[in-house]
């Protein structure tokens, strides 16, 4: 049981991540809130999608799944509506 917690360490570290980056963006906040939520639609499709590999023989490949998919979403989503969401001084 405890093998699981690295992986549930991970995604706290990123969500802590996530949030600090997001608030720091300098976007407007309805691209935020796209932003956050395609975050977590990523983080909760992962889940479901790795909920039935066997976590003992998958450990690592769970561990880099669940860090880079969500991650990845939050890159691009930023990229594709910076320009669109851009704070107006």
């Amino acid at each position: 049981g405890e093998k699981v917690l690295s992986t549930i360490f991970i995604e706290f570290i990123l969500l802590v991540i996530f949030t600090l980056v997001l608030a720091f963006l300098k976007i407007r906040i309805e691209g935020k809130l796209i932003i956050g939520g395609l975050y977590f639609l990523a983080t909760y499709y992962t889940f479901k999608q790795i909920d039935n590999l066997s976590y003992n023989q998958n450990m690592t490949r769970i561990n880099i799944i669940v860090a880079l998919i969500p991650s990845t979403v939050f890159v691009l989503s930023y990229y594709a509506l910076r320009k669109r969401f851009k704070k107006q001084n």
